[in-house]
């Protein structure tokens, strides 16, 4: 298993892939071996590193 940083970055993308693909929480946890609270974990960092790729918006409101 990958350890470090890298194997979290690894994890955070696939437990978001397989949210993305139609996997409930419960799910991608029971798929990758990790706790329901580990996935939303995992979830939200992915969701807090794309932001930061694509940038935030100076005006939030002004999102669609």
């Amino acid at each position: 298993m990958l350890n470090g940083k890298l194997g979290e970055l690894v994890m955070d993308a696939l437990a978001e892939e397989l949210r993305l693909a139609g996997l409930t929480t419960t799910e991608v946890a029971r798929t990758l071996g990790l706790t329901q609270p580990a996935v939303k974990a995992a979830q939200t960092r992915a969701y807090s590193r794309l932001r930061d790729l694509l940038g935030r918006p100076e005006d939030p409101s002004a999102v669609p």
